[in-house]
């Protein structure tokens, strides 16, 4: 019986493993989470981790074409992760689906383990890598207030109903939960097609702003692409990378309510400045009718938001500054400063980085502004000093 389970499950957990559900803020959901975690119910702790080393491993290789040794790693962390929290599960009840209230907060504590254990791991292969504490690194990964509970309950739920369904070769519930299934895959698809009418939207207010500023279009253009990439140095999500490009293209929107010499001011008096430190605020109105961009206003408002709490318009200090924001913040700074302006020739980018570093854990968020120097060495071919931890390595 024992590989009649390791089969079903290794095969539901391989032809879900591609597909998630991301939700508000970023919270998601794997699918494959559902099938791993049944096989702490439907297998021995010793057994469990077989399909889900297997179904990782495949999916890694053949999906997501990653590198031999990534889905070896990422495999190895599942399995060892879904061992554990069998273990742990089945040191307080034998297997099958959880039948009183007991029973089901073992089962959700082991599906707490097992992702707590699998972000701790992550945490601590990146931390050797990084100028940055293990702890740092997993809170952010596992980002506890809007993605852990979250992610555990409907995890959990969904093993139970598959456990329940096997165990009882109940031919209902487990249709019922294939039909969840498709129809998850279908409000995926769905979401996708929303997002891409958002783009072609903000590609549109795009056009909109170069035709009052061509320069404004062109430095929002450049903030997108660097804001996309330093999210993606910084590991984040694939919602959370894209929020930060259509942020980036859309951070300057409250210039287009400049009037028409502003934009060409070599000068500017205290009157002017205060209409240019408008831009944030004007720009989340204008975007306030439009429920699709919700996301993007609050980071689009406080991207000139310091950690030191010396920005505006609110004068917000670390952590109450979105992560978003964060990134833009710098991004903006290097791009203003290495553009050509009507008043300054534009600094060389070195100059520019030695610059954002003297504000670095000031300004600016110590973790971004690492990452977006990886981002200008690697895609920028900007020549910097070479860090601590290179110096030692060599």
């Amino acid at each position: 019986p024992y590989i009649f389970m390791i089969l079903i499950i290794w095969f539901f957990s391989f032809i879900s493993s591609t597909l998630k559900i991301e939700t508000y803020k970023g919270t998601s959901i794997t699918l494959d989470g559902i099938f791993s975690i049944s096989s702490y119910m439907l297998l021995p702790w010793s057994f469990a981790s077989i399909p889900v080393f297997f179904s990782t491993f495949l999916s890694d290789y053949i999906f997501h074409k990653k590198e031999l040794y990534k889905c070896m790693f990422n495999a190895s962390n599942y399995a060892l992760s879904i061992a554990v929290s069998a273990y742990f599960v089945q040191h307080f009840f034998s297997l099958g689906y959880p039948k009183n209230l007991e029973h089901f907060i073992i089962v959700f504590l082991g599906g707490f383990i097992f992702l707590t254990l699998n972000a701790s791991i992550v945490s601590a292969v990146i931390a050797l890598d990084e100028e940055y504490s293990m702890i740092d690194i997993m809170m952010s990964i596992l980002d506890f207030e809007k993605r852990l509970i979250f992610s555990a309950f409907a995890e959990v739920a969904g093993s139970i109903l598959f456990a329940y369904a096997i165990l009882e070769k109940n031919v209902f519930v487990f249709s019922s939960l294939i039909l969840i299934l498709a129809l998850l895959v279908v409000a995926i698809k769905r979401e996708e097609r929303v997002r891409e009418t958002i783009r072609a939207a903000i590609v549109s207010l795009m056009e909109t702003i170069g035709t009052r500023d061509e320069y404004t279009k062109g430095h929002c253009m450049r903030v997108a692409e660097m804001a996309k990439l330093t999210a993606k140095e910084m590991n984040l999500n694939f919602l959370d990378v894209e929020l930060a490009e259509f942020a980036g293209m859309l951070h300057d929107i409250g210039k287009i309510s400049f009037p028409d010499d502003l934009f060409s001011a070599k000068h500017l008096d205290p009157e002017a400045w205060n209409v240019i430190k408008s831009h944030p605020e004007t720009g989340k109105k204008i975007l306030e009718g439009m429920p699709e961009f919700r996301r993007i206003q609050d980071i689009i408002e406080l991207h000139h938001e310091r950690i030191d709490g010396t920005g505006y318009p609110n004068g917000m200090k670390n952590g109450e500054i979105p992560l978003t924001s964060k990134i833009l913040a710098v991004c903006d700074a290097y791009d203003a400063m290495t553009s050509n302006r009507i008043y300054r020739k534009p600094f060389p980018p070195e100059i520019a980085i030695n610059e954002i570093l003297a504000f670095r854990g000031k300004s600016f968020e110590p973790r971004v502004v690492d990452a977006f120097l990886r981002v200008v060495k690697k895609y920028y071919n900007v020549k910097l000093e070479p860090t601590q931890k290179e110096r030692r390595k060599k």
